[in-house]
């Protein structure tokens, strides 16, 4: 199974960044293959093929590819093994590693609310501003409608004098 998703990690940088797990031989024999899945956002990715020699109890870890992470997403990756050694598994409850809210950094102008925005709400906003931070200044223009919501922004990563955060009405 995978027993761990060693990269990438939040914040994200941005860009194609290297998907690495560590592959663990949970199984009663040695592992001598296994097909590696993995999706981004629900979204199947081209599977990786493990062959080798894994004892019982082992760990290696592996590079299964890579994947290019835009800023201002908000990702989930979700990596699993199956066909451990050619065959079915028979416990496939320990096969799955999951990492929800992968995020990059911030740069730009960005949406709120309306059609087709960035984010859809301000606590949205908020949400990817407190775990990913900023690369440079980030304007939110925030489209027309009633916003009942109450957000906490805390010590931004990446902001500064010249990196500011700047929310305004998208109507001025």
């Amino acid at each position: 199974g995978i027993n761990a998703i060693t990269a990438p990690r939040s914040p994200l940088t941005g860009g194609n960044a290297e998907i690495r797990v560590i592959l663990q031989n949970q199984g009663a024999s040695p592992l001598t293959s296994v097909t590696i899945n993995w999706t981004v956002n629900a979204s199947l990715q081209d599977e990786y093929q493990w062959n080798g020699s894994l004892g019982i109890g082992q760990n290696v870890e592996l590079s299964i590819g890579s994947f290019d992470f835009q800023q201002g997403e908000v990702y989930s990756l979700k990596v699993w093994t199956s066909a451990p050694n050619g065959s079915q598994d028979c416990n496939t409850l320990n096969d799955t590693a999951l990492i929800e809210d992968l995020s990059s950094p911030l740069c730009g102008l960005y949406t709120i609310g309306g059609a087709n925005p960035d984010f859809t709400s301000l606590a949205e906003a908020a949400s990817v501003l407190n775990r990913a931070g900023i690369a440079c200044p980030v304007t939110f223009s925030i489209r027309e409608g009633t916003y009942a919501e109450q957000i906490v922004l805390k010590a931004i990563s990446g902001s500064s004098g010249q990196n500011t955060i700047t929310f305004r009405s998208e109507t001025g």
